[in-house]
């Protein structure tokens, strides 16, 4: 998490310094244009994470069903974000190097573990569509962070577990088209920005 936190201030001063290369005269513009109006964060912060809990319904729903989270582990959350030495692991070299890894060690076909890098790499695409989707409809970089930070703690869905299962599925469907029924709605400029 400490490598993301740096590399996040890292790309704010750059861009920052960017901006106000070109817009020295008008300092808020800089400051809506990276997104950092924080009369925006609180919004942009709940519809975001309500928009990617209706969408990952099928696996939250997953691990209520099968018991698989408490209380006690939601309140550990931040703790174990702070101290997680993986902070690279979202982006395609760390996908490309753990499937190298995985190889090396002989953990499964090479075939299988060239499948689930793609898949995670399609994921995390598709991930950045929909944070910068937010960051655009929201003028607001708070909620894809949100949104990035509760995608990261619950990680790649159990896409097999899902197809296995018909209420699984189902919860999964109902996630998704919920998530692209209210997206627009609950994004729009007049409803959440005045």
């Amino acid at each position: 998490m400490r490598g993301v936190c740096f590399a996040t201030t890292i790309s704010l001063l750059t861009t920052g310094t960017l901006l106000w290369l070109a817009h020295s005269d008008n300092i808020p513009k800089v400051i809506e244009l990276l997104g950092l109006d924080f009369r925006l964060a609180l919004p942009s912060m709940f519809v975001s994470l309500v928009l990617i809990s209706v969408l990952f319904m099928g696996p939250l729903a997953m691990l209520y069903m099968e018991g698989d989270v408490s209380w006690e582990q939601l309140r550990r959350i931040p703790q174990s974000l702070w101290n997680q030495p993986t902070w690279m692991r979202n982006y395609l070299v760390a996908h490309v190097h753990q499937a190298i890894s995985r190889i090396i060690r002989r953990e499964d076909k090479v075939k299988f573990i060239l499948l689930a890098t793609l898949a995670q790499f399609m994921y995390t695409t598709v991930f950045g569509w929909i944070a910068a989707a937010l960051f655009v409809r929201t003028k607001s970089v708070a909620g894809p962070i949100v949104a990035h930070v509760f995608c990261n703690v619950l990680g790649f869905p159990d896409i097999q577990k899902a197809l296995s299962y018909p209420r699984y599925l189902v919860v999964f469907v109902v996630g998704l088209l919920g998530f692209f029924g209210l997206f627009e709605p609950m994004t729009r400029q007049g409803v959440f920005i005045k």
